[in-house]
């Protein structure tokens, strides 16, 4: 008997524990997603031009644009939330070949381009420069 009432006691704290965990893992969840600079190196050793997708994993594809051969090419995504995970795409005009990224989050207000270099297929991540602000707090 005397065991019931201290779980009953703990429940309530390990509730409040677990809300802690869950606020420091989006820290900027009470700022809206801001527009993110996708860049994307055509690096293929075949110059291709190509059109370039963000993909959820729901499997919505959003036309970001093209990629001209041995170019580089910025773009601009909104994210529909920090949590949200994306592949990019890249699909070759001529051929149809597709080449994916790895998936990814925009994880907090912080980040201000995704850089994806076809060869060998890394993404980079970099915050935006420390003189921009972030777009202002929900009231």
């Amino acid at each position: 008997m005397p065991l019931r009432p201290r779980l009953t006691r703990a429940a309530p704290v390990a509730v409040a524990i677990t809300m802690a965990g869950c606020a420091t893992m989006h820290p900027n969840a009470d700022v809206p997603p801001h527009p993110v600079t996708i860049t994307v190196v055509n690096n293929l050793s075949l110059p291709t031009e190509l059109t370039l997708y963000a993909v959820t994993t729901g499997g919505s594809f959003h036309l970001l644009g093209n990629v001209a051969p041995s170019d580089s090419t910025s773009v601009q995504m909104t994210p529909r939330s920090f949590s949200e995970p994306y592949r990019l795409l890249v699909q070759g005009m001529q051929h149809g070949a597709r080449l994916w990224s790895d998936e990814f989050t925009v994880r907090d207000a912080t980040t201000g381009e995704i850089r994806w270099q076809l060869v060998p297929n890394i993404l980079q991540f970099f915050d935006m420069p420390e003189d921009s602000t972030a777009p202002p707090a929900k009231p």
